[in-house]
C-alpha cells in the first residue's frame, strides 16, 4: 500500500474485525490470569495458615518438655542436669 492509497470498505471493515477479536483475546486471557492468580493467593493462604499451626504446635511442644524437665517430672536417664 502507497501512501496515497485508500483502503476499500471490505479492507476496513477486515482490519476492525481484527482489532474486535484481538482485544477480545486480550481481555479473556487477561480475566484467565487474575483467576489463577487468585488462586494462587488462596494456595499461598493456605500454606502459611499450616506452617504457622505445624510451627505452634512445635513451640508449645518444647516449652513443655522444658518445664516437665527443669521441673523433674520426666527424668531422662544417662542425662546429668
Amino acid at each position: 500500500m502507497g501512501a496515497g492509497h485508500k483502503k476499500t470498505r471490505e479492507q476496513k471493515i477486515a482490519a476492525d474485525l481484527r482489532r474486535q477479536h484481538f482485544a477480545y483475546t486480550e481481555t479473556a486471557s487477561h480475566s484467565i490470569s487474575n483467576a489463577s492468580a487468585i488462586s494462587t493467593h488462596s494456595y499461598i493462604k493456605h500454606d502459611i495458615l499450616k506452617t504457622f499451626l505445624l510451627t505452634a504446635f512445635i513451640i508449645g511442644f518444647q516449652i513443655i518438655l522444658f518445664i516437665l524437665l527443669k521441673n523433674h517430672i520426666i527424668v531422662l536417664p544417662m542425662v546429668s542436669y
